[in-house]
C-alpha cells in the first residue's frame, strides 16, 4: 500500500495517517452527491479510494481538506510538513510576535504603563 497516493488534480491521500472515519466519504455523498470516493476492500486491507484510482473531480474536492480530521488529505502542492496543525501554528506565531512588538510600541510610548509590572 502506498503512502501518499494522488487524490485528484489538487489533493493528495496520506493513507499511513488515514483513520478511516469516511467523513470524506459521507461529505462526497451526501453534500456533492457523488460518490467518487470510498472505503474499497474489507478488514485489515481496508482503504479510502477513488474509482480505479482516478482521483477526485470536483468543485467541492477543496473542502476535503478540512473535512478531514487527521489531516490525511491535503493540497497536492505542499509537502509533508504541511499537515492540519503546522500551518496554523505558523500563523498563530507570526500574530504573536505581532502582537509583542505592538505591546512594546506601547510601552515605549507610555512608560508609566510598564510601572505596575514587577
Amino acid at each position: 500500500m502506498k503512502a501518499d497516493v494522488d487524490f485528484g488534480p489538487t489533493l493528495m491521500l496520506n493513507r499511513n495517517r488515514c483513520i478511516l472515519c469516511t467523513r470524506c466519504v459521507r461529505f462526497m455523498r451526501d453534500v456533492d452527491g457523488d460518490a467518487q470516493i470510498n472505503i474499497v476492500d474489507r478488514g485489515y486491507g481496508s482503504e479510502i479510494a477513488t474509482f480505479q484510482e482516478e482521483g477526485v473531480h470536483s468543485l467541492l474536492s477543496g473542502n476535503l481538506m478540512d473535512v478531514c480530521p487527521v489531516g490525511a488529505i491535503r493540497r497536492a502542492t505542499t509537502g509533508s510538513r504541511a499537515a492540519r496543525g503546522t500551518t496554523e501554528r505558523r500563523g498563530h506565531d507570526v500574530a504573536r510576535s505581532v502582537r509583542r512588538v505592538q505591546y512594546e510600541r506601547v510601552l515605549k510610548a507610555k512608560p508609566e504603563w510598564a510601572k505596575g509590572r514587577g
